[in-house]
């Protein structure tokens, strides 16, 4: 839900369409994140052929998320859309804002709305991407089916907050299956992705390290405002977000 630091008053109609755009962004990058994701999948899984079975191994953590309640699903798919409209305007109308969001909405919105969002991944062969939230830390996996290997590709992320006032999602581990994989492979994988083409992403990579770092301000999901988050914790089976928003001049 929502905490916004006073009572935010009616947007006037020259700002509606910014804030629908600035909702649009808020949803893209899910997208773009969770299809560097879809990337890694099919990348990894052409790799694994001499260790098939290690790779097809279940990821307890995935079967426990990866099912969901078309109902129930539809309601938090709602839900998480309208918190996202919500804290697009608070970024716009108000310089303090707030926004909390469930793991089970994340993953009710992922069921429901990636493929019309981002068409492609199932004929890719990339199925039923789900998030994990734990303390601390993010987990983003899916199902492959790329070159004949049914597995599951996981991504565990650390996110932070930069001195700079990035946002840096730290990868501590990726595996496929059971199998580990060196952050060195996965670094080199990311490299083939798109994400040279965004110029607010980049990848930093240091011997044993790696990470992928936004620029929220690039990105503009405060639409005409500068954005910038002032705490992001992950707790379990939720992520809270605080931030400021100031007039770009």
């Amino acid at each position: 839900m929502t905490e916004p630091q006073r009572e935010p008053s009616a947007a006037p109609p020259d700002t509606a369409e910014s804030i629908r755009r600035t909702a649009s962004n808020f949803r893209r990058l899910a997208i773009i994140v969770l299809a560097a994701a879809g990337v890694l999948v099919m990348v990894t899984a052409s790799t694994m052929g001499v260790l098939y079975w290690a790779a097809t191994a279940d990821v307890p953590e995935y079967e426990a998320v990866v099912e969901v309640d078309p109902a129930e699903a539809e309601t938090a798919r709602k839900q998480l859309e309208s918190q996202l409209s919500t804290l697009a305007s608070d970024t716009q109308q108000l310089r303090e804002w707030s926004s909390r969001v469930s793991a089970q909405q994340i993953n009710a919105w992922l069921a429901l709305r990636l493929e019309r969002e981002a068409p492609g991944f199932r004929d890719a062969g990339v199925l039923a991407p789900r998030v994990v939230l734990r303390d601390g830390q993010v987990m983003l996996a899916a199902r492959s089916e790329a070159n004949r290997v049914d597995g599951v590709v996981s991504l565990w992320l650390a996110p932070m907050i930069t001195d700079t006032g990035d946002v840096a999602l730290d990868i501590t581990a990726a595996k496929i299956g059971r199998l580990s994989l060196p952050l060195e492979v996965v670094s080199g994988i990311l490299r083939q992705t798109p994400i040279g083409g965004f110029d607010w992403i980049r990848l930093a990579a240091d011997p044993g390290r790696a990470a992928l770092v936004l620029d929220l301000d690039r990105l503009r999901l405060g639409g005409d405002r500068s954005l910038r988050l002032t705490g992001l914790d992950v707790r379990d089976g939720e992520l809270l977000l605080r931030g400021e928003s100031e007039p770009v001049e």
